[in-house]
């Protein structure tokens, strides 16, 4: 049966007020309101997943939902890292341009200013920032540290 772009959603009932949306010229998908989930929005969770981690140091918490499942994770500051962002890795401690150590491979770099105010630095895609020019440079002229 071919349908028309315009008739995918007739048969479609997507639950709890989500909206059937067309995504193709042969697909339809629903689309759902916050705190539910599923292929016609029948799942609904019991509560965000924020609510079960602990990020730390002004860490973010988000949630993401790659098919069935929903994890969250924290989206840590500059300068930290672990899974709850409990780890300071680098903090100004002079004026100048360092290396991200845990994100060279990524073109992040960190400046450090006179009040030792952390900033970071991202070198386009691609690229990496080689220290010895003191700007963005190749990948395979940039070595980045083994951690």
């Amino acid at each position: 049966m071919i349908h028309h772009p315009t008739t995918l959603c007739n048969n479609v009932v997507c639950k709890n007020s989500g909206a059937c949306n067309i995504i193709s010229p042969t697909d339809s998908t629903c689309w759902c309101l916050l705190g539910f989930h599923g292929k016609y929005c029948e799942r609904q969770r019991a509560a965000s997943r924020c609510n079960e981690i602990q990020c730390q140091n002004g860490a973010m918490c988000y949630e993401h939902s790659p098919a069935m499942s929903v994890f969250a994770y924290c989206l840590c500051p500059p300068g930290f890292t672990g899974r709850f962002c409990e780890t300071e890795y680098f903090r100004c401690s002079q004026v100048g341009t360092f290396v991200d150590q845990y994100q060279c491979a990524q073109g992040s770099y960190f400046l450090c200013d006179y009040t030792n105010r952390l900033i970071v630095g991202t070198c386009p895609k691609g690229l990496r920032f080689n220290l010895n020019k003191m700007s963005c440079d190749h990948a395979s002229s940039v070595i980045c540290p083994n951690i």
